[in-house]
């Protein structure tokens, strides 16, 4: 399953992540990845592995 959020950004950020995301070759969304993917991997390393938090989607819900 893929999950979907949003954020909020003032122009000149995003301007200026979209110039790094340029740079490197990557959309926004390859680039905001990648950086969620390394921190993960870098807290990992310090406190060992991170247990996903269980949440109730809206597709297993019963009613």
């Amino acid at each position: 399953m893929v999950k979907h959020f949003s954020i909020h950004v003032d122009d000149l950020m995003y301007e200026k992540f979209k110039s790094l995301c340029e740079y490197y070759g990557r959309s926004v969304n390859a680039q905001v990845k990648i950086m969620i993917t390394r921190r993960i991997e870098f807290f990992e390393k310090k406190h060992g592995e991170l247990e996903p938090l269980e949440t109730e989607s809206s597709d297993s819900a019963q009613f």
